[in-house]
């Protein structure tokens, strides 16, 4: 029989209380981390914010569209009911307590279904035993298997697809993509967690190629150019498959990255997977960098988009800066890792201003965290084209161009009065480099 949450705990269990969820915990049963919360909330927000995208999305078809989508998630019955469009279908991969699962169901308005799953069977018993804690049995259900091989099995029909999937693992989410990116349905949302920022800063770079099939450098903007590397393999992933990724929020959090995209069944948007990603060549002294794209898009005679190898934009073998060794590293995504529209939401609702955006942010004890690092991504899409890309390593340009030590606020001052964004969520960016400051 289902307990209350307010029910006290059995002997030799505790209670974790997080958000609206309250769940036992029995120390050293399965693996909880309290450093996350920053991550579980701003997901809970970010389902919060995609269920809205969702709603508008399906609200824009047309009737034949509409008739057309019901019934793939109807498994292609000739009844058509609006309603099966309605809840979003969940499944959190890796689950361990199943926290995370219970906060989607209780948090999140428009949660249909939960899969917490986990191949640890002793984890799916603490997630079982969760569920009846919790009454949320009516909208999660644990589930032991190994991940891949449910989101494989899932993958077969349209109506068996997620509309999220999160994949939050102890260490790489690589192994998890190419399945994920098939068991999502058409417009889904993956939320992809991702420790190992160690090898992703480049500590280990032939294991950050054999994983994500990038090199990562271990310069300044090593940070940023992790978060864009597990981009890169998403969209890698999902081009397999005629699928193509739009970030919605992606960031560098302590010691974990996490994105938040959308995956779409596009063989005309995978046509630009080269245009997304270049190689990045970084100084070794001064750590200015320069990106080669990987595509170039042009017109043909009769007007049509037409794709090309691109042209080299790269001067070498010196650093043009300061006359420094040149490193080659990635490919890594080029493009926003953020979409405008979700920050500026995301803002709204974090900020309490608008009383429209205002419950997407209910519950949520990590806010002024979450707040201040969206500005710092609302900063740094100010700065446009490849300068955005990476931020820049101010102290190691001084030293470079062997100028006065001064404090990186007067670097940003200056750079700001010439009217040149700066902030960034890691670091600093600005579209002017190492010559700027040596003027």
């Amino acid at each position: 029989s289902a307990m209350s949450a307010d029910s006290a705990p059995p002997e030799g269990f505790q209670t974790i209380t997080e958000g609206a969820a309250s769940v036992l915990y029995r120390p050293g049963e399965s693996f909880y981390n309290p450093v996350q919360v920053v991550n579980r909330d701003l997901s809970v927000l970010m389902l919060r914010v995609y269920s809205e995208l969702r709603k508008e999305s399906i609200n824009a078809l047309g009737p034949g569209a509409r008739r057309k989508r019901i019934r793939e998630r109807n498994g292609g019955g000739d009844e058509v009911e609006d309603d099966r469009l309605g809840g979003m279908r969940v499944l959190e991969a890796l689950s361990a307590t199943g926290l995370r699962s219970m906060r989607y169901a209780l948090e999140v308005e428009g949660v249909k279904e939960v899969i917490a799953n986990d191949l640890d069977a002793s984890a799916v018993e603490t997630i079982q035993r969760n569920v009846e804690f919790t009454g949320c049995a009516d909208k999660v259900t644990a589930n032991h298997g190994d991940a891949i091989m449910v989101m494989m099995q899932h993958s077969i029909k349209p109506e068996l697809r997620f509309d999220v999937i999160d994949l939050d693992p102890y260490g790489s989410a690589a192994p998890f993509l190419d399945s994920a990116v098939q068991a999502v349905t058409d417009g889904g949302m993956l939320c992809v967690t991702c420790t190992d920022l160690a090898v992703l800063c480049g500590n280990n770079s032939e294991v950050c190629y054999s994983r994500y099939g990038a090199t990562a450098l271990k310069k300044g903007a090593r940070h940023e150019a992790a978060v864009r590397i597990v981009l890169l393999a998403i969209q890698n992933a999902a081009a397999r498959y005629g699928k193509a990724i739009k970030p919605l929020l992606c960031a560098q959090i302590d010691f974990y990255l996490r994105c938040f995209v959308t995956v779409h069944d596009s063989k005309a948007l995978c046509k630009d997977t080269a245009l997304n990603v270049a190689m990045e060549h970084c100084c070794e002294v001064c750590e200015s960098y320069q990106l080669q794209p990987l595509g170039t898009l042009t017109q043909s005679e009769a007007g049509h988009p037409k794709h090309q190898a691109p042209t080299s934009k790269v001067f070498g073998p010196d650093c043009p800066e300061c006359g420094g060794n040149v490193l080659v590293g990635g490919p890594l995504w080029i493009k926003p890792i953020c979409a405008p529209a979700v920050v500026a939401t995301v803002l709204g609702a974090l900020g309490g201003e608008d009383d429209k955006l205002a419950p997407l942010a209910k519950g949520l004890s990590a806010n002024e965290r979450i707040q201040a690092l969206v500005r710092g991504l609302q900063a740094e899409l100010a700065v446009e084209g490849l300068r955005g890309v990476l931020h820049l390593n101010f102290t190691s340009m001084i030293q470079a161009m062997q100028l006065p030590s001064f404090s990186l606020g007067t670097v940003y001052s200056a750079l700001q009065a010439a009217g040149f964004s700066v902030r960034s969520h890691c670091s600093a960016k600005s579209d002017r480099c190492v010559l700027l400051l040596s003027r």
